[in-house]
């Protein structure tokens, strides 16, 4: 008797400054559903995406807060309260503490983040965590189910409304 063996699906705390690009959060939130890992937010981490994305865009709450809200949705069985973890006890970047505090919470190995320089290793792995570029996450992600991924940007594609973005559009446009 023969079985196949599927990876492990392991959990990654996305930072709202990866959120912030829309190519990349469908992305990811494609990717989450296709099982090729575990995207874990906390509220907090959506709640200064949809800060700073109001501010830069000068949209009213409302549509701010429709977009948290389909955003939670999505994400629901991703969402980490990491407040149990004392914030005193982390050295990483002040602001970004309860990143960090909800990839523990989540026992998630990566926070996925353009803010390296905010999550120094000596920071973050005694906790078994370790911060990830975007760009090494997505390929890593590619590099682990190449087939899977593929069918995540042809669907992508296929979701986009007007103007439709080919996968070859996505791709360029932040991968």
């Amino acid at each position: 008797m023969s079985s196949s063996l599927e990876p492990a699906v392991f959990p990654a705390v996305i930072d709202s400054c990866v959120l912030y690009h829309l190519e990349l959060r469908l992305l990811l939130i494609h990717l989450d559903a296709a099982g090729l890992f575990r995207l874990h937010v906390s509220e907090k981490i959506v709640d200064d995406f949809i800060r700073n994305l109001a501010k830069k865009k000068c949209w009213n709450n409302e549509k701010a807060l429709h977009l948290k809200s389909k955003i939670l949705a999505v994400v629901e069985n991703g969402i980490i309260d990491g407040s149990e973890i004392p914030l005193d006890n982390l050295q990483c970047n002040y602001n970004d503490r309860h990143v960090l505090a909800t990839a523990i919470r989540a026992k998630a190995e990566e926070i996925v983040t353009f803010n390296l320089q905010h999550f120094p290793p000596e920071t973050t792995e005694p906790h078994g965590v370790r911060a990830v570029h975007p760009d090494r996450f997505v390929c890593n992600l590619y590099d682990l189910r190449t087939e899977v991924f593929i069918a995540c940007l042809q669907q992508m594609s296929i979701n986009t409304a007007s103007p439709h973005l080919s996968v070859g559009k996505i791709v360029a446009g932040r991968l």
